[in-house]
């Protein structure tokens, strides 16, 4: 197997575990800083707009095929991110 047969065959999350596994400390610690901010925003404009944890959960069970392709999506940008800070 030839490292693009690898590559490909490897789901969005596997690639995003690796890539940490192998990231630049500095660039990680960035895009995390970056990821927490963007979680409590949003936990705070739940908040503003009279939801909670138990909302959030009904729409996640609600829309479980969504949820995934958006992780899927979500580990491929953060992987960029991470990788475009390294360069």
């Amino acid at each position: 197997m030839d490292i693009f047969d690898e590559m490909f065959a490897k789901t969005p999350k596997e690639k995003f575990i690796e890539t940490i596994k192998y990231a630049n400390l500095g660039a990680l610690e960035n895009v995390m800083e970056k990821l927490l901010a963007d979680h409590i925003a949003m936990i705070e404009l739940l908040e503003k707009n009279n939801l909670n944890e138990t909302d959030v959960a009904q729409f996640q069970m609600e829309n479980s095929l969504l949820m995934d392709e958006r992780k899927n999506d979500f580990y491929i940008g953060l992987s960029a991110e991470i990788l475009g800070h390294e360069g």
